[in-house]
């Protein structure tokens, strides 16, 4: 049996899509795995897992002084003052660990009402959200990390 021409490029074709392919899902999770590491931020399934121990640099004890780490990243939901956010996939917040942080030096405690329920929080706590929750922050905007 002996292949012509035309057989020869279909086979050089073929194996040439399957490359792409490999190379394309492989620079895929490879971005997708970097983009993790960058942000300490992994989604999956609409949920939003948060990948760091710390998202947030503690204070230096020597010093008390905090580095200039709370700058708006892009990954960052910014709870706007008195305004009602609904968690869930379709939103702008999805389910999943949040820290919380406030968007003022001055202030350390702040008010969120969630689900209908006020409730005080401190600057750097963690929260859980789950789908069709909803938040208001009360006395200050809050970022969501």
């Amino acid at each position: 049996m002996q292949l012509g021409v035309y057989e020869i490029v279909y086979i050089v074709l073929g194996v040439c899509a399957l490359f792409y392919v490999i190379m394309f899902v492989f620079l895929k999770r490879h971005n997708k795995k970097e983009t993790i590491e960058k942000t300490g931020i992994d989604e999956k399934g609409g949920v939003r897992y948060t990948i760091a121990d710390e998202p947030v640099l503690k204070e230096d004890e020597v010093t008390g002084e905090v580095e200039a780490n709370l700058t708006f990243d892009k990954k960052d939901i910014m709870l706007r003052r008195g305004f009602k956010y609904i968690v869930g996939e379709n939103n702008k917040i999805k389910a999943g660990k949040y820290t919380l942080l406030t968007t003022e030096e001055a202030i350390n405690e702040f008010n969120i009402r969630r689900n209908g329920y006020v409730r005080s929080y401190e600057h750097n706590s963690n929260v859980i959200l789950d789908d069709g929750e909803d938040l208001t922050a009360i006395n200050i905007s809050v970022i969501l990390r």
